[in-house]
């Protein structure tokens, strides 16, 4: 737990870059070299079977570098590429350091722990103002809309469902804790993000304990109720849940006058005419080889690349980036491997016959959901860290875990085996059971 702690906060920690640039890349680099070696070095090589999709995307990625230097500086390739594969360490770290169920209950539970530290930097900032290393604010509904430890203003509410789902894998009352923490900030965040987030967190932990709801809501309700009132009872708070949930209409308050474009509106433009636009960029590249290769990382915007890099305006949508980013070719592939990672995760929750392994995967099916509908009106889902890290638990669980549980319960059973005959071959045990079988009567064995 403490080594993977380690590398994960490393990386989520990345807005260090802005306090003391230098030292963080170098603690980085040193501790992303040091995961890399003992990947290479690894004696437990059962742990590496079904890792090939994570080294896929890092090898699309890698793929990138040549045509990004097509049609973009060097800065810009460069950037670019480091943002991409920049939270790969938590891939390697879940795999070397998960070994048990217990192991991921341990790696869950710091990913809520950052996760709700990162939540609390948001109304620390209603006092101290803005945070000045943190990305920059700005406003909404005549309110100052903070970012967060986990970088941009987006990334804490696209990663906050996910989290909050897989709450339960963590330690019980760590991962109720949690949750609550991060669902009050997502949703006094003024992010529309973190309001959907929560909304489809709910549905989807309602839907997987839809059995045992009543026990379930007993249990989280005064943490919930407690929570409730604190947000209620602060006016900052109170005021900024209520100008986001005045974005989707669920609420109105004549005090806050709100100019955010309607949720179906936005839901449109991110779907059609935002990838639209991005993708007619390619045009620009005069060349019918970009729209199967792609243009390069300079078609991320500046999401991934240097605002003076950028080559077309943000698609805001992670499946239409891959696309223009690495064209139809590796950016499909990429896409398969998405869609391809839930149709395994579903596969194997089916085919589980034991239940507290089945609603692990239950459980990582719905915050890979959650992670997915977020790349439909997002990008930078799978490179900003804290999403990223989201990304790459769920192609752990899909691809690597199973075969790490099935050789687990073949240790156990071996072990077990053994430790059997050892028994009947000692004799001091031998004995014992010839005394205990005097005693009642019984044949000696």
């Amino acid at each position: 737990m403490v080594l993977f702690a380690g590398i994960y906060i490393v990386v989520n920690l990345h807005l260090l870059r802005n306090v003391a640039g230098p030292v963080y890349l170098a603690v980085y680099a040193a501790v992303a070299s040091l995961v890399v070696v003992a990947a290479v070095t690894s004696g437990r090589r059962h742990n590496w079977r079904g890792s090939s999709w994570g080294f896929t995307w890092a090898a699309i990625c890698t793929l990138g570098l040549p045509i990004s230097l097509a049609y973009t500086d060097f800065s810009g390739v460069t950037s670019g590429y480091v943002r991409l594969v920049f939270a790969f360490p938590v891939f390697l770290a879940l795999i070397l350091f998960t070994s048990t169920q217990d192991d991921l209950r341990r790696n869950v539970t710091v990913m809520l722990l950052f996760g709700a530290i990162a939540s609390l930097s948001l109304p620390l900032q209603l006092v101290t103002g803005p945070i000045g290393w943190f990305a920059s604010s700005s406003e909404r509904a005549g309110l100052d809309r903070y970012a967060s430890l986990a970088g941009s203003l987006t990334s804490f509410g696209i990663g906050a469902g996910a989290l909050i789902v897989l709450a339960p894998l963590a330690t019980r009352r760590v991962g109720t804790v949690c949750a609550l923490v991060i669902a009050v900030s997502a949703a006094t965040s003024l992010s529309k993000a973190g309001m959907a987030n929560i909304l489809l967190s709910i549905i989807a932990l309602a839907w997987l304990y839809r059995r045992k709801l009543p026990s379930k809501i007993l249990k989280v309700a005064p943490f919930a109720m407690a929570a409730a009132y604190v947000a209620a009872d602060i006016e900052g708070l109170r005021d900024r849940f209520i100008a986001t949930a005045s974005s989707f209409g669920l609420v109105s308050d004549p005090a806050i006058v709100n100019y955010d474009v309607p949720v179906d509106q936005s839901v449109g433009e991110r779907l059609t005419a935002l990838p639209a636009a991005n993708f007619a960029a390619l045009g620009d590249l005069h060349t019918p080889f970009a729209y199967l290769l792609g243009g390069g990382y300079g078609m991320g915007g500046t999401a991934l690349v240097p605002r003076e890099s950028v080559l077309a305006p943000m698609a805001h949508n992670q499946f239409a980036e891959l696309i223009t980013v690495f064209g139809f070719i590796l950016g499909g592939a990429a896409i398969l491997g998405m869609l391809a990672t839930f149709g395994r995760l579903w596969k194997v929750a089916r085919n589980t016959p034991c239940p507290e392994q089945r609603r692990v995967y239950q459980l990582t099916i719905a915050a890979y959901s959650i992670f997915l509908a977020n790349s439909l009106f997002a990008n930078g889902t799978l490179y900003q860290p804290f999403s990223a890290s989201i990304f790459y638990f769920a192609l752990f669980v899909a691809w690597c875990y199973p075969h790490l549980a099935t050789t687990t319960q073949v240790e156990r059973r071996t072990s077990a085996r053994a430790s059997d005959l050892r028994s009947n071959s000692n004799p001091q045990s031998r004995g014992s059971a010839r005394r205990i079988a005097g005693r009642f009567g019984q044949a000696e064995p």
